[in-house]
């Protein structure tokens, strides 16, 4: 996993995993999950997701080229639940519920990987 580069290759991986052993534990996909994340992460400039009491705060390295659309549309989506701090060049999405949280995660990243 450590040596996958895109979602392409991930898909891929999955396909094996069951073309030799059969449907996937959950636990298995889970892991092909964040390696998915952490691919569209890299991707859109994210150096962190992290998941605290009141949501979820993405985290741009310095050198992230952020499309001011890419804000918009979020705003757009989530209204006064989403908080911007472009210094430290993070955002918050508050949650209220938290069996989404893989979801929002990946509407984020989509959002910025289009834009």
């Amino acid at each position: 996993l450590a040596v996958i580069k895109n979602p392409v290759e991930i898909r891929d991986l999955a396909d094996e995993i069951i073309d030799r052993f059969g449907d996937m534990p959950e636990p298995v996909i889970n892991l092909l999950q964040i390696t998915k994340i952490k691919c569209l992460a890299k991707d859109v400039g994210l150096q962190a997701i992290i998941e605290k009491d009141i949501g979820l705060e993405f985290i741009f390295r310095e050198d992230a080229k952020i499309s001011p659309s890419s804000f918009i549309e979020l705003k757009k989506i989530f209204k006064n639940r989403m908080r911007d701090n472009s210094v430290e060049r993070k955002i918050i999405i508050k949650i209220t519920d938290k069996k989404n949280i893989l979801k929002i995660i990946f509407m984020v990243l989509k959002i910025f990987n289009i834009s």
